[in-house]
């Protein structure tokens, strides 16, 4: 049996900041391997199934791969992840993409709204899914990845990076992982706007039996599914209503709660992030 090369590199995070365009535009790159599934959950939620579980989801990656790692979001957020990965991959890369506070948080209620979890206004949502702004606060847990790793294992780019120019996000990145600059997909196409689902009760069950078969194993085979074409079919774009569904008075509301972490951060990053604290994006 062939050895299996562990990974060289993991998006840890957070959610609503890119990670499906990144695991696309790796998925395309010829000299990266990334497995079927996304969100592997393996330092955070699954740790105790025990590394060779976890190598066994990078057993198909080729040997003329260069850059093999997965992307796994909440791997920023759990306190006791970067000591785990410090010490079964103590050379491993990490990755983050940080978006505006508010507005990662408005995408994250979206994104509850377009599973069938919860049909509410952001602020009752918040009390019910408390995590729309706790996966938005940045400051401890990047604090948490700068204190465990050496700086250059450590690649923190910006959402607004993305959106303004993703080919360049993309080269950026893969100059990171130390692969080529290729224009191995049509970068900006990779980029996913809001949706909602076509029928609530169906997303929402569809939802659940999703994290009932992560839990059972089946991650791979779920990955494959949410990446299939056929996904999509149950899902249409945000309309107007849904849209203008959060107020000036959302985001002055969610500010509040950032404007603290976010000083915090700019000044352990030395990066200006006045933008972040305006009242309106």
């Amino acid at each position: 049996m062939n050895k299996i090369t562990p990974p060289n590199f993991l998006y840890i995070g957070p959610d609503k900041s890119g990670s499906t365009w990144l695991y696309k535009v790796l998925s395309s790159h010829p000299q990266c391997f990334v497995p079927d599934a996304k969100d592997i959950y393996f330092f955070d939620n699954y740790y105790e199934r025990g590394f060779n579980w976890y190598l066994n989801f990078f057993k198909s990656a080729p040997t003329t791969a260069a850059a093999i790692g997965e992307i796994s979001h909440g791997y920023l957020f759990n306190a006791d992840t970067p000591a785990r990965i410090r010490k079964d991959l103590p050379t491993t890369k990490v990755l983050t993409t940080l978006r505006n506070p508010v507005e990662r948080s408005i995408s994250h209620y979206f994104y509850l709204r377009a599973s069938g979890l919860i049909t509410c206004s952001l602020q009752d949502a918040v009390s019910i899914r408390p995590g729309i702004i706790n996966s938005s606060l940045y400051f401890e847990p990047i604090a948490r990845y700068l204190s465990a790793f050496p700086q250059e294992l450590i690649n923190i780019s910006f959402f607004e990076e993305l959106s303004s120019n993703p080919q360049q996000h993309a080269f950026s990145i893969f100059n990171f992982l130390e692969i080529e600059q290729l224009q191995c997909t049509d970068f900006a196409e990779k980029v996913r706007e809001a949706r909602q689902p076509k029928n609530v009760a169906l997303a929402k069950l569809m939802k659940l039996a999703a994290l009932k078969a992560r839990d059972m194993g089946f991650a791979s085979a779920l990955g494959k599914i949410k990446n299939s074409k056929m996904i999509n079919t149950f899902y249409k774009p945000l309309d107007a209503k849904a849209k203008n569904s959060i107020t000036d008075s959302d985001r002055d509301w969610l500010l509040t709660h950032f404007r603290d972490d976010i000083l915090r951060l700019q000044d352990l990053l030395q990066r200006d992030l006045q933008h972040w604290l305006k009242e309106k994006a």
